[in-house]
């Protein structure tokens, strides 16, 4: 973690402890991102995060999670509806399965970097499929950090970072 410019903190409360593990997004060590720091302009709010998965479960399990670390929280089923909020709303992150019907995580991500390439940079895929020679081709020239499928709340802090 320490390689990849990441820092490991403990948050201890009278309910129990929680190892907090951070990456920069970037993959430039010192640009480590905590999430309250995803939003914009300070007094802003909460960070705004689109979840994009075509399986609702999956989709509703990474909505609770997130909006437990205290992130607003938008869903989309699809990479097409994912580019209609993304046209409607701001967002400070996007969470992406790489694979779906219709536009895959691939599709959306070059979408993203052709209009905010700013919040290509804030991508973390979320698959079943990073064995795949062309998922992991392409997860490497993205530089997007990924999570893979099966997950669980325990599992949030371990995504793999591709940068």
């Amino acid at each position: 973690m320490r390689d990849h410019g990441g820092q490991l903190g403990l948050e201890i409360s009278a309910t129990g402890a929680v190892f907090r593990m951070s990456l920069p997004i970037s993959g430039q060590p010192g640009e480590v991102t905590e999430p309250g720091a995803l939003g914009g302009a300070e007094g802003s709010g909460p960070a705004r995060v689109l979840v994009v998965d075509d399986e609702a479960e999956i989709a509703e399990l990474m909505r609770a999670m997130l909006e437990g670390a205290g992130f607003e929280v938008a869903t989309a089923e699809s990479g097409a509806v994912a580019l209609e909020l993304l046209e409607a709303a701001r967002f400070d992150a996007v969470v992406s399965d790489l694979r779906m019907p219709d536009m895959d995580g691939a599709a959306l991500w070059r979408a993203l970097t052709a209009r905010w390439p700013h919040l290509a940079r804030r991508v973390l895929f979320v698959t079943g499929d990073t064995l795949s020679p062309g998922a992991e081709a392409f997860l490497a020239d993205a530089g997007c950090a990924s999570l893979d499928k099966p997950f669980s709340r325990s599992d949030r802090s371990t995504a793999s970072p591709r940068c």
